[in-house]
């Protein structure tokens, strides 16, 4: 009986923490998403989107920076490993890229500027399911970008 009442005062606590560490686990995301398996084709895959939001993006941890929304702009699944893939944004303003890996790690990778003012990530990346955001630098700002996927390494 006592153990049924602290599991019970403890749902609240782990379905709060939940809510915190894992953001937009829903099928909620803002502007569509990519499936890729190595050696797709078209190569880049792009999608577009516009950036920013009233969340700080260092709440995601990894010393993001920027302004970002709640829910991930795009949801990016990879099919198959990838022993290198770049992300990268294009956009007319400063924005900034934020990837959350697939669980169990949820690793969070984040960039700034790579490419003059627009950002890239890119190395291996593990089979999974990927959220990402497009931010912009300085709050309150929202730019039309477009976001490619590539593995070419000239492409950004």
């Amino acid at each position: 009986m006592k153990a049924k009442k602290v599991v019970a005062a403890l749902l609240p606590v782990v379905a709060l923490a939940a809510i915190l560490v894992l953001p937009a686990i829903s099928d909620a995301q803002n502007f569509g998403s990519v499936s890729l398996n190595t050696g797709f084709m078209p190569d880049p895959r792009m999608l577009s989107g516009t950036s920013g939001g009233g969340m700080s993006a260092s709440a995601m941890g990894g010393g993001c920076r920027g302004w970002i929304t709640p829910q991930p702009d795009h949801y990016m699944f990879l099919n198959t490993p990838f022993g290198w893939l770049r992300v990268f944004v294009r956009s007319g303003g400063d924005t900034t890229l934020i990837v959350r890996g697939p669980m169990p790690s949820m690793a969070t990778r984040c960039n700034d500027d790579a490419f003059g003012l627009n950002p890239a990530i890119h190395g291996s990346w593990a089979p999974g399911q990927y959220h990402v955001w497009v931010g912009s630098y300085a709050s309150g700002q929202m730019f039309p970008y477009q976001i490619g996927f590539t593995e070419i390494s000239s492409v950004h």
